[in-house]
């Protein structure tokens, strides 16, 4: 998304398609020549962002020039790499027909095409402030493009923007301590149990558009990631940055491994969401629980869960386990520096006292796995809290180099 050099005005003609697509070869094959072909076939290449809304279509699509330019990119990726590189699209809200033609047009030109040149189909669904809003939306969607287009329906999802609110300058309580981070593992654990399992959906991506900085005085409030205060009192001025709940919750779904794994719940509560996951590479066995208790943004940390785990099959050399958990008396940086009157330039004491609670908090471990190769923990859950068991075994090697 972009206009180099304003180059581009008019994707309908025919030169101007051309110079494009010689663009995006170029870029592609910079990247391949950098970072090599096996990882740049990792990576998923994205149309234009939303491009149905009049803030983004700075080109001023027509159906007819926008589909000339996702013709484009798809050649262009082909040049660089004979058709190994993804290309999704259209990376759109997916309302009316009416209101958003180029999102449904695309599809339209993927069924009429022989092959479909579409890797895969990403859209932008959010909550309204809950997490099964997100995953409805996401699954009223796939049904209407399989009825619509019955020939893409195995063509893999991917909501790339599945937020749970709207706009990311908003000030909400709830973006600053664990509830934010506890409703993103919430939503994870409800796609992937409910679109892919039950309904069989080729759900591919979920992830959440929070790549920003918030602004005085809203440090810990908005839909960021990362909490940013500007240090313009020193010399030279710097910027600090304080992980919230939310970047923790995301460190450690990284945990979680590729392969899901069964889980049973004895006595479900709505509130409470299970996850297993692992891999059994030969170098290494790995297993990891995930729990999450959330109400969406509810905070009621008087409300509390205590979840017996057990886990009936341990395997591996020297097997050990770590429990973190996060939860909002534990690992709340936003409430630390609230109780200390909101500095605007927070001191090195109180900078050290906010990194002190980032998380995630270590309840246990590491510690080694008890015999009988069974694991039985008590989690103690306050709502909201996100939890994760870790185990793996010892490593059958050491670890390689570190490539440059």
């Amino acid at each position: 998304m972009g206009n180099p050099s304003h180059l581009f005005s008019d994707f309908s003609n025919s030169t101007q398609a051309k110079m494009w697509r010689h663009l995006v070869r170029e870029v592609a094959s910079r990247y391949i020549g950098r970072y090599g072909l096996a990882a740049v076939a990792q990576w998923r290449f994205e149309t234009w962002n939303e491009p149905d809304l009049k803030s983004y279509n700075i080109l001023n699509f027509t159906l007819q020039s926008y589909l000339q330019y996702f013709e484009a990119c798809s050649a262009g990726l082909q040049d660089a790499a004979q058709g190994i590189l993804r290309l999704g699209g259209p990376a759109g809200l997916f309302k009316t027909w009416e209101k958003h033609p180029l999102c449904w047009g695309l599809l339209q030109h993927c069924t009429n095409q022989t092959a479909c040149s579409l890797n895969f189909i990403s859209f932008h669904k959010k909550g309204g402030g809950s997490g099964s809003a997100i995953l409805e939306q996401g699954l009223e969607l796939a049904h209407n493009i399989s009825i619509m287009y019955p020939s893409l329906r195995r063509i893999p999802l991917a909501n790339d923007e599945a937020d749970p609110l709207t706009g990311w300058s908003k000030s909400e309580s709830w973006r600053a301590d664990v509830r934010y981070g506890a409703m993103v593992a919430a939503v994870i654990v409800a796609h992937q149990q409910i679109m892919v399992r039950q309904h069989g959906l080729p759900l591919q991506l979920l992830s959440n558009d929070n790549a920003f900085l918030n602004y005085h005085p809203y440090y810990f409030t908005q839909r960021t990631l990362l909490a940013r205060f500007q240090m313009n009192n020193t010399n030279p001025p710097h910027v600090q940055f304080f992980k919230k709940p939310v970047y923790t919750a995301m460190a450690l779904l990284s945990l979680l491994g590729n392969q899901e794994l069964q889980a049973a719940v004895r006595m479900p509560d709505d509130r409470l969401s299970v996850l297993a996951a692992g891999s059994n590479r030969q170098d290494a066995w790995t297993r990891s629980v995930l729990l999450v208790f959330s109400n969406n943004t509810a905070s009621q940390p008087d409300e509390r869960m205590n979840v017996m785990l057990r886990v009936l099959s341990v395997q591996g050399a020297s097997p050990r386990y770590t429990l973190y958990l996060l939860d909002d008396t534990l690992t709340n940086p936003a409430q630390v520096w609230l109780n200390a009157g909101a500095p605007v330039f927070p001191e090195q004491q109180l900078r050290a006292q906010l990194r002190a609670v980032e998380g995630p908090h270590r309840v246990r471990g590491p510690t080694s796995v008890p015999t009988l190769e069974k694991l039985r923990l008590l989690v103690p859950l306050k709502l909201p809290s996100v939890a994760l068991l870790h185990i793996c075994s010892k490593p059958t090697e050491a670890p390689g180099q570190v490539g440059t």
